[in-house]
């Protein structure tokens, strides 16, 4: 079984049959209404509904099946089944017009929260069916029922494509041209995240050495391996205290910390060890 923890279940859709071979696809599709269809039955469903009105991605059919958004005809290449083709309808219109015409959503207008819900389901099917974040560029988006020119794939190029693609790309599926305007790219950008710039690092700062440094800069370079050296280097063990100091110098919230950087001795023995050394 193969269902997208992040979808309201209805499994109403009727299967499209077992997988055959291909390449793990992703194709979305609008459905051209304002309310989520019936689909025929489920005869004509995808495996998944988003419904941006209430913000909702509904499941119609398990994925370890094909599904039946796309024409099949005979004797033609297999869309519905050729590989893992994961179909996703979206709840939307293909024009402004019409959308305000019966009080919908045209797929223009829909958000950025409704991209960032579609990008959770296309990972999942990246991540339960292998389907790649990729589309197929340079791209013609349609903006309404009819698109001329749109890249629609031979049969040879549907088999042998992978990656996330709209209606009016499959084969044999003309004139249907959805999903219209809906930003491919913009679906991209939120699966494949632009690389930060990198930032030049600042030029640095020199710090004191020898003679130049306070007490409290000193201190901070006693790392434990230079203290470590400076005993077995005899800079502290050459007093009898010497084991005592290292304990003292590791440890500023020891009570007797201060006194210790009080003793002149010592810091004298450890600023000469460190005189002129970066």
């Amino acid at each position: 079984m193969a269902r997208f923890i992040g979808a309201t279940w209805l499994g109403n859709g009727v299967s499209g049959g077992s997988i055959l071979e291909g390449k793990p696809k992703f194709v979305i599709h609008i459905t051209v209404t304002r309310s989520l269809p019936g689909y025929a039955n489920g005869k004509k469903a995808p495996h998944f509904t988003d419904h941006p009105a209430d913000g909702r991605t509904y499941q119609h059919t398990d994925t370890s099946t094909g599904s039946r958004a796309l024409q099949n005809r005979p004797g033609g290449v297999q869309t519905n089944r050729a590989g893992h083709v994961i179909q996703l309808e979206i709840v939307a219109y293909e024009s402004r017009a019409k959308a305000q015409q019966h009080d919908g959503i045209w797929i223009g207008d829909i958000t950025d929260t409704d991209y960032e819900r579609i990008a959770k389901l296309v990972r999942w099917a990246h991540d339960t069916h292998g389907v790649p974040y990729f589309i197929r560029t340079p791209r013609i988006r349609p903006t309404g029922d009819v698109g001329p020119g749109a890249p629609r794939m031979s049969e040879s190029e549907w088999q042998d494509f992978s990656g996330i693609c709209g209606h009016f790309e499959v084969p044999e599926n003309d004139p249907k041209w959805d999903p219209c305007a809906f930003d491919f790219e913009r679906l991209l950008a939120l699966l494949v995240p632009a690389e930060p710039t990198a930032q030049p690092l600042p030029d640095p700062v020199p710090e004191p050495f020898g003679d130049e440094m306070t007490t409290e800069q000193f201190v901070k370079r006693l790392t434990p391996a230079r203290i470590d050296e400076l005993v077995e280097s005899g800079v502290i063990l050459g007093d009898p205290n010497g084991l005592h100091w290292k304990e003292m110098l590791a440890d500023p919230a020891n009570p007797e910390w201060e006194d210790v950087m009080e003793e002149i001795e010592v810091m004298s023995r450890l600023r000469a060890a460190t005189r002129g050394r970066r």
